[in-house]
């Protein structure tokens, strides 16, 4: 991995105690008509100083959950396959340590690396597809594997129904007859109506997101831009709808920022990916806690003071990890109560500073 960056703003907790993690995918080796996808990454994380931790709109900060950034990938560019194929490793190691993978890219071929790893874990796996262009051609200039053909790989290995597109406003005759029998597909906008979104929930979700969505008027740092597209908000609004899906990974692609002296639409993709991990955090807390009726909190095992800071903290084996839950039903893994941050003191001490005391599962 290639660390000469600094990390996305408020992703740098170790990988260990991290529940996501973001790595980057600098390859554009299959780009048509402007390269330079793959400086995005470094961009991104740098444009990402100009922004705050805290989102107004999810009321959450960055601090409050836990992002490791591993740095980039070094990918070979003239090889397309050993390039998808380091992703797709890399993304097995992420998702076999019980973490969701968000890939920086890149071109969008990065996207079928890891998708190829996911399907294997996930067997009922959707994907949400935001871009401008279908991507659906069978083949790009004689090429199966292609920015332009990547989510026709991907049908290749989900199947019929499994993709749902929004935003297409660029697409051969050839991929509209495809998408019409094979997919889900809500063209020009990002207002699907609700048996689209009736037809993604309860199934594991990756998204996808090529950024020249965006109008070029709002994102003109884009290989491929294309007219008539929709604004930033809109797009962040659209994180909403995902409350209460499974999400196990995600994909920000297709930014090249020489093309944008301004440095906007860098700023913009950072804001993107910072929504998304907020948004993204409080899906993940929404399926795991509220798509069940919770049951009654049990009794604490101690009735001891509240916690102090200070001191030395427990060891807790994997088992224990697995087996004990804050009482407000705030999940206690890696020592740590995700409400409030905090460690308890010690076995005899099972308090957090928020006033939840360490239960066992009913």
């Amino acid at each position: 991995m290639n660390k000469d960056n600094p990390p996305f703003i408020g992703c740098d907790r170790d990988f260990h105690c991290a529940d996501i993690v973001l790595f980057g995918a600098p390859f554009d080796g299959t780009a048509s008509y402007r390269p330079g996808a793959r400086f995005a990454t470094a961009e991104i994380r740098q444009a990402s100083y100009g922004l705050e931790t805290y989102s107004p709109v999810c009321d959450r900060d960055l601090g409050e959950i836990n992002v490791c950034d591993l740095g980039d990938l070094e990918l070979p560019f003239g090889n397309p396959r050993r390039a998808l194929d380091a992703i797709a490793a890399k993304t097995r190691t992420v998702a076999a340590a019980g973490k969701v993978p968000i890939l920086l890219g890149g071109e969008h071929l990065v996207t079928l690396g890891a998708v190829e790893a996911l399907a294997e874990k996930e067997r009922e796996l959707r994907i949400l597809h935001f871009d401008a262009h279908a991507d659906l051609r069978d083949t790009y200039l004689g090429e199966s594997l292609s920015h332009a053909t990547v989510l026709r790989r991907c049908h290749d290995l989900l199947g019929d129904g499994r993709i749902f597109q929004l935003g297409i406003r660029s697409m051969t005759k050839e991929e509209a007859d495809f998408a019409a029998s094979h997919l889900r597909q809500h063209r020009y906008d990002l207002d699907a109506g609700e048996d689209f979104w009736e037809e993604i929930a309860g199934f594991p979700l990756y998204i996808t997101i090529d950024l020249d969505v965006i109008d070029p008027g709002f994102f003109p740092g884009t290989g491929t831009p294309e007219p008539c597209g929709v604004t930033p908000a809109a797009l962040f609004s659209v994180f909403r709808r995902l409350q209460g899906i499974e999400i196990v990974g995600c994909d920000l692609v297709e930014l090249a920022p020489h093309y944008d002296h301004s440095g906007i639409s860098a700023i913009t993709a950072a804001k993107a990916l910072r929504e998304l991990l907020l948004h993204r955090k409080e899906t993940l807390r929404n399926h795991r806690f509220r798509s069940k009726q919770a049951p009654a909190p049990a009794q604490p095992l101690h009735p001891t003071p509240r916690f102090k800071t200070g001191g030395a903290f427990p060891f807790y084996s994997a088992a224990m990890m697995r087996s004990v839950i804050c009482a407000d039903r705030w999940l206690f893994r890696n020592r740590q109560c995700r409400r409030c941050a905090n460690l308890p003191l010690l076995p005899a001490l099972p308090q957090f500073q928020c006033g939840g005391r360490i239960a066992r599962k009913p």
